[in-house]
């Protein structure tokens, strides 16, 4: 694999809440929180009951704490999803939380004879930069400029 590696112990948080309060009406998908103490991003599941927290860094923006993961007992995750939420009168009961790194590398090689590697099988990509690559190769109009621009080639 290239690339830079990994450069954060992240967590993914996933939790319920009842949130319709917060987010029934609005058409979105992704909600990223950026504030003084972290940052990442909400995924809601209708009917907004289920939801997961994303934390990639602790701390201020400006000079992040890159390492989520290690020490967090239940009610740290407690704090922090009540805190990304901007609420903490909203009852919360965490069901999971994964421990992950994320990285930004890609294949080495993305074709050998006859094996061609496309789309997420040839990247490693934290979840914030999948979403803005994906639906942008997609948007190119041939096979050919998808992946000369999704290689940068």
């Amino acid at each position: 694999m290239l690339g830079h590696g990994a450069f954060s112990k992240s967590i993914t948080i996933y939790f319920r809440a009842p949130l319709a309060v917060l987010v029934e009406g609005h058409k979105w998908a992704v909600v990223y929180v950026v504030n003084r103490q972290l940052s990442g991003f909400f995924r809601f599941e209708k009917p907004f009951e289920k939801a997961f927290l994303a934390v990639f860094t602790m701390g201020d923006p400006e000079n992040p704490v890159m390492d989520a993961s290690s020490g967090l007992t239940e009610q740290r995750s407690l704090e922090l999803v009540h805190t990304a939420i901007g609420n903490d009168s909203i009852p919360i009961a965490v069901e999971n939380i994964m421990h992950w790194e994320a990285s930004a590398n890609s294949a080495e090689k993305f074709h050998d004879g006859r094996l061609f590697l496309a789309g997420d099988a040839a990247h490693v990509m934290p979840p914030p930069e999948v979403s803005a690559v994906t639906p942008a190769c997609r948007m190119r109009t041939t096979w050919h400029g998808n992946w000369r621009w999704c290689s940068k080639d």
